[in-house]
């Protein structure tokens, strides 16, 4: 057995062994040899399973993603050890090639990967060939810079228009100055600062998903009549009937309570 003659349990030999052609979920605990399952997963790739029907794949075709830099750098140092160490076992089902080869895998952070997809296909993604990723400071002040102009569109005239014309068909009281004064409301009545985290919130909701046109239209719809806002917010208002019960009567007994204690003269005494 490799990995230094490491015992595996059933389970991550089933891991390691699963088919190349379709995908697995590890979890497991910090410390458990996570690292070390994927590690001879990978060599077992390389190498092949004829009785396990996993097809040798060449070293230079695999992506390893993790989530640091140290990370990433310790994988491919562990990784070039573990595949040295296969190759010299005189089997050879692992030739000395595939350690070269390996080397031109890709090993490190999402970021980069993604990074990198898209520098290699700029025209697919409609980007410039040099563009670059912000800095974290100045992508903040932008961000802010941005969503400034959006609360100042918000409170425009523009914006009670747009809002008419986009909606008149599927809301039943499309007039943008009543959804504004609606939205304040909601969020407060002193000044837009829980508004502007609402709409950074959905923001950052809507860049996480792969179709957020779909995503955002959908909760619009929510809102398009009294039916759909109903079918939507009441089951969710039903199941929190019964808490609220629960406080209302907890409340009068606590008032009913201090009544019996203010008409009780010893206490009253005391209470005045």
């Amino acid at each position: 057995m490799s990995m230094g003659n490491m015992k595996w349990t059933n389970d991550q030999l089933n891991a390691i062994n699963h088919s190349a052609d379709s995908s697995a979920c590890v979890t497991a605990a910090a410390g458990s040899g996570k690292t070390a399952l994927l590690i001879e997963r990978v060599v077992t790739l390389i190498r092949g399973n004829e009785a396990e029907n996993i097809a040798a794949i060449p070293a230079d075709k695999f992506a390893i993603l993790t989530f640091t830099k140290n990370a990433a750098e310790e994988f491919r140092a562990r990784m070039t050890l573990a595949i040295d160490k296969a190759s010299r076992s005189g089997d050879g089902r692992i030739p000395r090639e595939q350690l070269i080869k390996f080397r031109s895998s890709f090993i490190g952070t999402i970021n980069s990967f993604c990074l990198g997809v898209l520098r290699d296909n700029t025209q697919l993604f409609d980007l410039p060939v040099n563009f670059s990723v912000v800095e974290e400071g100045r992508g903040a002040s932008m961000m802010d810079k941005a969503l400034d102009n959006t609360m100042e569109y918000f409170y425009s005239d523009e914006f009670t228009g747009d809002f008419s014309g986009k909606f008149k068909e599927s809301v039943e009281k499309a007039d943008g100055a009543f959804a504004r004064e609606l939205l304040l409301k909601t969020y407060s009545f002193e000044n837009d600062s829980e508004l502007r985290k609402a709409v950074r919130a959905v923001y950052y909701k809507a860049s996480s998903l792969a179709d957020r046109d779909e995503w955002l239209d959908r909760c619009a719809s929510v809102f398009s009549d009294k039916d759909s806002a109903a079918e939507h917010f009441f089951p969710s208002i039903v199941s929190g009937l019964p808490q609220v019960l629960n406080d209302i009567s907890f409340s009068i007994s606590k008032a009913e309570n201090n009544c019996s204690l203010i008409n009780d003269e010893t206490m009253r005494d005391k209470l005045y």
